[in-house]
């Protein structure tokens, strides 16, 4: 059943390629900054999702979960550029090293990553429950302590 998922997620790349593409010949082939901060996102995003792939495929779920927390990081950064009023300056910040979370909306509210997910969470409500339960395996917690017990027998004060 897992190799059915993978191999759809393997496909995405042939989208990632597409969009690439339309980017490349908008507005008769110009590049804006902007553009340049999608082509990093796709490009990054491939790569995640062929790790992804690489890892669940050897069975290493504990390497392959923070890529899904790290393929979040990149749609709420890269949504972030729909709530400033300039994304080709929002883009060209980030070029220069500025963190997201530095910068502010056009409302006036600095970009953390608890803005971002609240904001997005609105219109998928998928987003918070994901970024916490990923967050859990980027830093070292209990989910790292958890995932390898299967049995816990507290009469015999075991675990396996």
């Amino acid at each position: 059943m897992i190799d059915y998922f993978l191999n759809d997620l393997k496909e995405l790349n042939d989208a990632h390629v597409k969009e690439s593409e339309a980017i490349m010949k908008a507005f008769g082939g110009a590049s804006y900054p902007f553009d340049l901060l999608a082509f990093a996102v796709l490009n990054r995003s491939m790569s995640l999702v062929s790790g992804f792939i690489t890892l669940m495929r050897s069975d290493n779920f504990v390497a392959s979960v923070p890529l899904i927390r790290l393929q979040l990081d990149n749609f709420l950064r890269f949504g972030a550029g729909w709530l400033v009023s300039d994304p080709h300056k929002f883009a060209t910040a980030i070029l220069k090293g500025t963190s997201v979370r530095n910068l502010k909306t056009r409302d006036g509210k600095k970009m953390t990553d608890r803005f971002l997910v609240d904001h997005f969470s609105k219109e998928y409500n998928w987003i918070l429950s994901v970024y916490k339960n990923t967050s859990g395996y980027i830093h070292l917690s209990e989910k790292h302590m958890f995932v390898n017990v299967t049995d816990v027998n507290s009469k015999e004060r075991t675990s396996t």
